[in-house]
């Protein structure tokens, strides 16, 4: 099952045929029968595969859910969420008792509530982030009368710009609003969606950046129940639709695409010959591939396009109201979250990968029996899920939220955006040190501050995801007989920290997942003449800790994964002859050893994944006026290398993954005033970089290989 959950199912059968359905027949007629058995077995493993991914058991983690709306605000209705792409989520709701609609921003805690400035909300909402950062509300605003509104914020939420999107006469008519971003991810257009009820038309408006481009009508649709559900693909940046409509006696759901222009034609989606559809909800991932969701008398269907043909209708669970996101770091997994259908029920979530539906997780994790109506699901870019729902108990009514990391991409210093790419990390030491970001979803222009640590104790700086909510904290290690690793965690929006009493004098820090959680471990190497990888497991709480003992005097460790099972494997550097060997203590099992490196060069060791394979390559970095790379590829069973021209003398190496392809690329920082960083990006082959200017001669890089404990 853990294969099923890394791969999707249908990687999983291409790996199956790929390695053993295509056996060739001898045309001598030698071992032909062993051939043709091969493949009969072949056959029987393709169809237990099947039915095993058919009903495939993955289970989701949710976080306890928390209480959503403002303590003030007692009876609340309608939370929808959109994942911030500076990390956490906006959200908004609406209060009953006074009818207006309210913002709160999270990244690991509550910001200030905000009044959105939108009044007399007696219908539905939605909310959006454009991609230039503006926070967009739609609402249905009664009190003129009933035509459909949207605010603007430009400042986090603190104010608000009103425009009117509709301008229909005789009041009531104006319905469903949604609003969604449009175009690249740079993009400051959003399109905003609503229903005419009483021409039983379609209509939108596109603001371009400056100004609304005018309410157009689309098509007809005779389902009021099933006028919801939209997306922007992560594909292109189109805006799909979904709709309903009756054919014969029987309503359907539909969906069409927008390109920022006009739409495209109508796709009938649902099949069923009977029952009432509606609620749909549609995600579009980046392969083009589409998943509709719907309600039918109770259950929850869904149909999916993998990227050239749609295929049948699917009866997924009982349920209400679904929502679901396309995974951005997948090229086949989805996700939906949906009411139970009892008054006495949860809220559940399911995964859904490459045409397989998971069996249900709970989403309400804390919470007791309740009613929940009503559903909302975002995605972070580096695959942290955000779910809001109404849930009653009774007569109250509130409005909750709760998170999933068990999809993220965990990037290196990923920090308060949690984007899935590599943000610019500097460290600056002193009596007070200082760790000064750039933030990759601001294209490396906004600057964060945090000061934490001091030189004054020889503190060691560390980055990891110690809270394990796909964000880079903070980490100090502070030698001593009892050393101490003081950790400032993201999850808090780096207001607090855990203290972890750790390891003794003559200890090196190290960070790495042992335990495969997805969750940094903390780690020591305390060297001697038996060597000892020391791990609290971040499973245990860091309570609880294990010793491997790997290395003997004069060793250096490395951490990485280079057996690629997800799990850090114990590595120590050791100088043989006139030449490094790596010496790995597979997680898998057995030891292996490679040399690569010459200290008497000057070569300086650095880990990363070159080569895309989603292990760790064995790689040196050679100074000199040009420097040059050497990466032994473990794609290669470590026997063939690349190498690549990057750098000059004083240049310092930092491997991390800027551009956000799960590769390592290749950068260097070089110090001045200021300081420059150049970054050769994988995703274009190491053809192309870019450079950006940011720290000073006394900043140190955060990731840089000089800052590792075997570079010396």
């Amino acid at each position: 099952m853990s294969l099923i959950k890394k791969l999707g199912a249908s990687e999983v059968l291409s790996n199956l045929v790929a390695r053993f359905a295509y056996l060739p027949l001898n045309p001598n007629n030698y071992d032909n029968r062993r051939v043709r058995t091969m493949k009969k077995v072949v056959g029987l493993l393709l169809i237990l595969s099947l039915l095993l991914l058919a009903t495939a058991a993955f289970s989701a983690t949710w976080r306890n859910a928390s209480v959503l709306n403002d303590s003030q605000h007692t009876y609340a209705k309608t939370a929808r969420v959109f994942a911030a792409t500076t990390g956490g989520f906006h959200a908004a709701y609406k209060n009953a008792n006074n009818s207006r609609v309210y913002y709160r921003r999270w990244n690991g805690v509550f910001g200030t509530t905000y009044d959105a400035n939108a009044g007399s909300s007696y219908g539905t909402h939605d909310i959006c982030q454009a991609g230039n950062g503006d926070i967009w509300i739609t609402w249905e605003n009664w009190a003129d009368p009933e035509n459909i509104y949207a605010v603007r914020s430009t400042n986090g939420g603190s104010s608000w710009t009103a425009y009117q999107i509709t301008n229909y006469a005789g009041g009531g008519y104006a319905k469903n609003p949604e609003i969604q971003p449009l175009g690249d991810a740079s993009s400051s257009q959003v399109l905003a969606l609503n229903w005419h009820a009483g021409q039983k038309m379609t209509y939108h408006n596109k603001w371009t950046g400056s100004s609304w481009a005018g309410n157009t009508s689309g098509w007809w649709c005779d389902n009021s129940y099933a006028i919801c559900g939209s997306c922007r693909a992560l594909s292109d940046g189109a805006v799909w639709r979904c709709y309903g409509k009756a054919i014969g006696s029987v309503y359907h759901i539909f969906i069409r695409r927008f390109d920022g222009s006009s739409w495209g034609p109508e796709t009938q989606v649902s099949e069923a010959s009977s029952g009432f559809t509606c609620r749909p909800a549609i995600a579009v991932n980046a392969y083009g591939k589409i998943l509709v969701v719907w309600e039918n008398d109770g259950s929850i269907r869904s149909r999916y396009y993998n990227g050239y043909s749609w295929g049948s209708e699917q009866i997924v669970d009982s349920g209400i109201k679904p929502s679901v996101v396309a995974m951005p770091n997948s090229s086949g997994n989805f996700y939906m979250v949906y009411g139970g259908t009892s008054n006495l029920d949860r809220c559940y979530g399911r995964l859904f990968s490459d045409g397989y539906w998971s069996s249900a997780d709970l989403v309400s994790q804390g919470l007791g029996s309740g009613y929940v109506p009503d559903t909302d699901l975002a995605c972070s870019a580096g695959g942290t899920l955000y779910a809001v729902f109404e849930y009653w108990v009774g007569s109250n009514c509130q409005q909750y939220y709760t998170y999933c990391t068990d999809f993220q991409k965990k990037t290196k210093n990923d920090f308060s955006d949690g984007d899935g790419r590599s943000d610019l990390a500097l460290y600056l030491p002193g009596s007070t040190s200082y760790w000064v970001t750039r933030l990759s979803s601001s294209n490396w222009t906004q600057e964060n501050w945090y000061d934490w640590g001091s030189s004054n104790y020889g503190d060691i700086h560390l980055t990891g995801d110690y809270d394990n909510d796909g964000k880079t904290d903070l980490a100090i290690f502070r030698p001593g007989s009892s050393a101490w690793w003081y950790i400032k965690l993201s999850s808090t929006g780096y207001s607090s920290s855990a203290n972890f009493q750790r390891g003794t004098s003559g200890d090196i820090p190290l960070t790495g997942d042992w335990d495969g959680d997805k969750q940094t471990d903390i780690a020591v190497f305390r060297p001697g003449s038996q060597g000892y990888f020391i791990v609290w497991k971040s499973s245990s709480g860091y309570n609880s800790s294990q010793s491997y003992a790997w290395g003997t005097t004069g060793d250096f460790p490395v951490t990485g994964d280079w057996d690629g099972d997800g799990r850090t494997d114990c590595t120590v550097l050791r100088q043989v002859g006139s030449a490094y060997r790596w010496y790995i203590l597979k997680s898998t099992g057995g030891n292996v050893y490679y040399d690569w490196g010459c200290p008497g060069l000057g070569d300086i060791i650095v880990s990363g994944d070159f080569d895309g394979d989603r292990k760790t390559d064995c790689t040196v970095v050679r100074p000199g006026s040009s420097m040059y790379w050497y990466v032994l590829k473990s794609s290669t069973g470590f026997s063939q290398y690349s190498s690549y021209q990057w750098g000059t003398t004083g240049d310092k190496p930092v491997t991390c993954d800027y551009d956000g392809d799960r590769q390592t690329d290749i950068c260097v920082y070089r110090p001045g005033n200021p300081s420059i960083w150049y970054v050769k990006t994988s995703s274009s082959g190491y053809g192309q970089y870019f450079s950006v200017s940011f720290g000073g001669s006394n900043y140190v890089p955060a990731g840089s290989a000089s800052q590792q404990p075997f570079a010396h």
